[in-house]
């Protein structure tokens, strides 16, 4: 792939979860290192402005969740389940 040649998702290597209050997770690359977060901080429970969503979902008790950090609220979780799109 030449310099100027811009970057493709490849769609077997995305994998997006979603939350049930909008946070969107995406997680891609060959070996999973590229993750971006839509953190939806009106609408996921307990969280604020102050929120800080971590990179990539973690497992809690076999469920898949986004989990966030504040200072000012305590942080939160959401559980997240895969878009099957």
């Amino acid at each position: 792939m030449s310099p100027n040649t811009p970057f493709k998702h490849e769609a077997s290597t995305l994998r997006r979860y979603m939350s049930d209050h909008g946070s969107v997770v995406a997680v891609s690359g060959k070996h999973r290192g590229i993750a971006s977060v839509d953190f939806d901080w009106l609408e996921e429970p307990n969280a604020c402005y102050d929120c800080q969503p971590n990179p990539y979902p973690e497992t809690i008790d076999g469920e898949m969740m986004l989990t966030w950090s504040c200072e000012v609220c305590g942080g939160g979780q959401a559980k997240l389940t895969e878009d099957p799109s």
